[in-house]
């Protein structure tokens, strides 16, 4: 119990800040670097009677035993210390390095890039001859040539080199923080940047000359891409307007005033309108209406009396017509009217 108490009060307290860690390892860094810059082999050890004389370094007495010691013992490797230093330095106090410090894997990372670098360049300086810039020193180090070349070199010259390069590319992925993919997609990019360069001022500087037939399709590719990404953005600066001129204007999706909404009670039955009613025709017959007898001799009669006026009218304006016409041989044919009671009678 008063372990576990312990550790929740070391948890409760706010952790330190380790900026100050960064600010100390970059200083170093750049004192590592001048000294490494500045080497002369007249200073100590190597000529210790100069030391009366002063010290070429510009790191004084430590930079001169720093950098003799660190070449003596990795080499030209040497100059890539100042930058990993430099890297975790950083790592501290800019959020863009944080990721050193997830795990051990970065320091690790660091340290078989170093190895990797100095048994590299052991290699080259045993099979191919290439001398240090300063005398007496190996190009992997005294290191390299003692624990790392010895082990890599039962692969071939070419084999240990293989090797090399695959730890160095390895290590380097977990420092750079840099995916395969992308960095291939930016190199890809660059490429093709770099010949767009190129063709157009090959092109700007040979006018008079014809281009070729894959110079006029890279070209026109390209514009047709331009053209797509004018198209899509002229295509969505007219739906904002369009969505902009609905909303202030009140139109709908088909372009037409919205109507004002209605409320109807749905509960209250509405009464319907009373059709007007047409006047009735009073000779009419409605159906289902019995006619009597007397109805019908009434009508009978009726129609006879009638008859009997037209046929007499009848005559009259025949005689008087005969009266005004001339006199002919042929007399006219006359047609009685049947009466209605006659038809009545043919009809039983």
């Amino acid at each position: 119990m008063p372990r576990a108490e312990k550790r929740e009060k070391l948890e409760r307290q706010p952790r330190m800040d380790l900026g100050w860690i960064g600010i100390l390892m970059i200083a170093f860094s750049i004192l590592y670097l001048l000294s490494l810059l500045s080497y002369d082999p007249a200073d100590p050890p190597l000529n210790s009677g100069d030391s009366a004389n002063g010290y070429h370094n510009m790191i004084g007495p430590v930079g001169a035993y720093l950098s003799y010691i660190s070449f003596i013992g990795i080499g030209f490797a040497a100059y890539m210390m100042p930058l990993l230093l430099l890297m975790f330095g950083l790592a501290f106090l800019h959020p863009f390095f944080s990721y050193l410090r997830n795990s051990w894997k970065e320091p690790v990372a660091a340290l078989v890039y170093t190895l990797a670098l100095m048994g590299l360049l052991q290699e080259l300086d045993v099979n191919f001859n290439l001398d240090f810039w300063a005398k007496g020193f190996h190009l992997g180090g005294v290191v390299s040539d003692i624990a790392i070349y010895p082990v890599f070199h039962t692969f071939g010259t070419a084999g240990a080199i293989i090797i090399y390069s695959a730890l160095l590319l390895a290590s380097l992925y977990y420092l750079t923080n840099i995916q395969p993919l992308e960095l291939w997609a930016r190199l890809a990019e660059l490429w093709e940047d770099w010949r767009d360069r190129r063709a157009n001022a090959a092109f700007a500087a040979n006018a008079s000359s014809v281009p070729t037939e894959k110079k006029l399709k890279r070209k026109a590719k390209r514009l047709d891409k331009a053209l797509d990404k004018q198209k899509k953005a002229i295509e969505k600066e007219i739906e904002k307007t369009s969505d902009e001129l609905e909303a202030a204007q009140g139109l709908g999706a088909d372009l037409k005033p919205v109507p004002e909404p209605t409320i109807r009670d749905l509960s209250v039955a509405e009464p319907k309108p009373a059709e007007p009613e047409a006047p009735k025709d009073p000779n009419e017959v409605e159906m289902g209406e019995v006619i009597s007898a007397d109805e019908v001799k009434a009508s009978a009669d009726t129609g006879e009396d009638e008859a009997k006026e037209a046929k007499e009218e009848k005559k009259d304006s025949t005689a008087k017509a005969d009266d005004k016409a001339p006199e002919t041989d042929e007399n006219p044919t006359e047609h009685e009217a049947a009466s209605t009671a006659e038809v009545l009678g043919q009809a039983e």
